[in-house]
């Protein structure tokens, strides 16, 4: 066997050239070990397996060298450590077939609710009305009222669509250059922007937490966006969008945006106001109505517009022609409770409350809710008090309460409870209690009647008078006499029950009760509508019939509505239907509203006799001053309590009922009203049979003038008075000048 050839010595390189670099393919090969030297050659190096079988690449192909030359020198100690191409190519398709997986899982682990998981994203607050169904007096809770979206303009739908995704008819749902520049913004600290479109919006709102800023809600909203375009059209995420996107001032939804920026429903919006109100979801503190934001609401009306334009909905010199002025809004209203809103607002809560409606279910539940209040006779109510106060320079301690009903139905039209709810937050119509005086006394008469005692019955009017428990005259300082002094201690001898109502002679009333027996007073009074938990209504002997109960405005506005009313009693009530919807056609509740006969059998006669002597009141008797300007009958009583801390006058017409009561308070205490109006005593036939007068003239204004019933006469004419005397008659004379003071004053209460 021959040796093999000794292969020759390679040539020196060249300078600056490498090893090997200018042999032929031959010799290059010649040059490579056999199979025993490469194998002795590993294993003097320690390594290979021995065998020499070493597969060669392919040309072209890269190896583990074609990494390597991307390393420089610098670093030739790192080399060892870079993996081969294919384990590099094969970790990156693991690590995306993992990450895709993590993303189906969760894509599938993420649920589309069929109800929102956003807690109050549908509540929609109540609004409530006047009597006429339309004009608003204010709203409750959540401000959104849902609308469908046949009822918003496509001008309305552009607008929205220009400001915030105007892409929305085309894209599949989401924008992931949105969501990657939202989350590296938050995560950076920058500023917090938008990006997203509607269909996502709609996935944070409702059924994700707005309020979270990671990384994982933005995915659960991505997710929630796709399913959300496979479930529903476009249509669909448009409408449920529109009515739950916030704009600001606590307004969700665009129909309750119209509503607080522009007073009118969305379907009236016009192109410039549609762009504005558009222009605020991207930032909705930013009230346009604050000049300091006039610059940033002028920019996105501006890019609104512009977006109209690039999407064809409108033309580029009708943009130029909005763009040159801002549409005005209307300022912040401030508090809905502000001014005698409140007032009506409170009372209307306190009669839902009653009817089981809670404050919370009033607040979420979108009720429609019309009330039994007449705008212009609220507004009537309030001047007729204010203008007076302001008038006569009353200071802020006197205290005047207004209630009005309208006999028929009960409902309640009008009532003033103060100058403003959010300083004076107790309502001095419905809550605030004082002594009646003198304005009780027709329950007496009532009474009266009701045991057989007449009109034309005889009473003794001289003052003072002591009275046993019998309402029997006794001699003065007996034991368990009660004295009873007229004001001023007038006397006018003899008289019936007419004149004696007229003039509200209290050594009348009182034995008058007495005989009626003060069960019998207060069972009346309450069968008129007084509540039976008044306080003093029950106190003894002529406590009762003096009138120390201490009553409401509205509650003598009731009281005398029966006897306007032939004697039947209605329930009082200050809401005429509520709706469970925007549509107002069926009514969910409304209130339950009692008739019944206040005076049994006798309750028309018992009405019309007391009406009779009522009249008197204002004809000829301490009340002349509440006659209105057009002659048509009215009926009334005026009251003036002991020390003169209060003064009332109540009275009707045939259609309405109205009291109006005067005080003057201190936190806790009653003062007297003496001074006050200039008047060195103020009676219930002055100042507030003026107030009366005002309002009353006004609310009958265009009313057909009718008539009262006559009187039945009912009972009989008893007599309970001696004969008169020369002393008696000398009283009498001596009273005339004054009674002719008096009448001009107004005469006592």
């Amino acid at each position: 066997m021959s040796l093999p050839s000794r292969p020759r010595p390679p040539r020196e390189p060249s300078h600056g050239a490498e090893p090997g670099a200018h042999r032929t393919p031959e010799a290059r090969r010649a040059a490579e070990p056999g199979p025993s030297q490469a194998a002795g050659s590993r294993c003097q190096n320690g390594g290979g397996n021995g065998s020499g079988d070493r597969r060669r690449r392919p040309s072209g192909q890269p190896g583990r060298g074609d990494l390597l030359r991307f390393f420089p020198s610098s670093l030739e100690g790192l080399r060892r450590f870079v993996p081969p191409w294919k384990i590099v190519l094969g970790a990156c398709l693991l690590g995306w077939l993992l990450l895709a997986g993590v993303v189906g899982v969760a894509y599938a682990m993420t649920p589309v609710p069929k109800d929102p998981t956003v807690a109050g994203v549908r509540d929609q607050g109540s609004l409530i009305y006047y009597r006429d169904g339309k004009t608003l007096i204010g709203k409750i809770g959540t401000q959104r009222q849902n609308v469908p979206l046949s009822q918003v303009p496509e001008s309305v739908q552009n607008a929205v669509l220009s400001a915030e995704d105007r892409s929305f008819r085309s894209n599949p749902g989401f924008s992931l250059t949105g969501i990657i520049r939202a989350v590296w913004n938050n995560g950076t600290g920058g500023s917090r922007q938008g990006g997203s479109t509607i269909t996502q919006q709609l996935a944070k709102n409702y059924y994700s937490d707005p309020n979270n800023r990671t990384m994982s809600r933005k995915f659960k909203e991505l997710f929630i966006s796709v399913k959300l375009e496979q479930r529903m059209s476009k249509e669909e995420i448009l409408g449920l969008y529109l009515n739950t996107v916030y704009f600001g001032r606590n307004v969700y939804g665009i129909q309750a945006a119209s509503q607080e920026y522009f007073h009118t429903d969305v379907g009236k919006l016009g192109q410039d106001q549609a762009a504005l109100l558009a222009g605020i979801i991207q930032s909705p503190n930013r009230d346009p109505a604050d000049s300091a934001n006039t610059a940033y609401a002028t920019q996105r009306y501006r890019y609104t517009l512009d977006g109209l334009v690039s999407m064809g909905k409108l033309g580029k010199a009708q943009a130029g022609g909005l763009k040159a002025r801002l549409p005005k809004v209307s300022p912040a209203g401030g508090s809905a409770f502000a001014g005698q809103k409140g007032y009506l607002l409170r009372r209307t809560l306190n009669a839902l409350q009653a009817l089981g409606i809670t404050q919370d279910m009033v607040g979420k539940n979108g009720y429609r809710i019309v009330t039994t209040w007449d705008k212009d006779l609220q507004e009537k109510a309030r001047r007729a008090v204010e203008d007076y106060k302001k008038r006569k320079g009353f200071g802020g301690d006197v205290r005047i309460g207004l209630a009005s009903v309208d006999v028929r139905t009960g409902e309640m039209v009008a009532a003033y409870g103060g100058p403003d709810y959010l300083r004076q937050f107790f309502d001095d119509a419905y809550q605030s209690r004082v002594q009646a005086g003198s304005s009780f006394k027709p329950y007496v008469l009532a009474a009266g009647l009701r045991k057989g005692i007449g009109l034309r019955s005889q009473f003794d009017t001289r003052s003072p008078i002591t009275f046993d428990g019998q309402g029997n005259p006794v001699r003065d300082g007996q034991p368990g006499g009660y004295t009873v002094h007229n004001d001023e201690d007038e006397q006018f001898g003899v008289k019936d029950l007419v004149f004696s109502t007229a003039r509200s002679i209290n050594t009348v009333y009182v034995p008058l009760g007495l005989k009626a027996g003060l069960g019998n007073v207060v069972s009346t009074a309450v069968s008129a509508g007084v509540p039976r938990d008044s306080p003093g209504l029950t106190s003894g002997l002529g406590g009762v019939t003096l009138g120390q109960a201490a009553l409401r405005p509205l509650d003598q506005a009731v009281g005398f509505a029966t006897f306007a009313n032939n004697g039947t009693y209605v329930t009082p009530h200050s809401i005429r239907a509520i709706y469970a919807d925007a549509a107002m056609k069926k009514p969910y509740k409304r209130p339950v509203v009692k008739r019944r006969k206040a005076f049994g059998p006798q309750s028309a006669g018992v009405a019309a006799d007391t009406t009779y002597a009522l009249q008197a009141v204002v004809r000829s008797g301490t009340g002349t001053r509440a006659q209105l300007p057009d002659g048509r009958p009215v009926a009334g009583k005026t009251g003036t309590t002991n020390e003169n801390k209060a003064a009332w006058f109540v009275g009707y017409t045939p259609q309405l009922s109205t009291s109006v009561a005067m005080w003057r308070q201190q936190g806790q205490n009653f003062l007297s009203l003496r001074g006050i109006g200039g008047y060195s005593q103020v009676y219930g036939g002055q100042i507030p049979a003026d107030i009366w007068r005002d309002y009353m003239s006004y609310a009958m204004r265009g009313q057909p003038v009718m008539q009262f019933p006559p009187p039945v006469w009912m009972g009989q004419a008893q007599r309970f008075a001696k004969q008169e005397s020369k002393k008696d008659r000398k009283g009498k004379h001596e009273h005339r000048k004054h009674r002719k003071h008096r009448g001009q004053q107004g005469g006592n209460g």
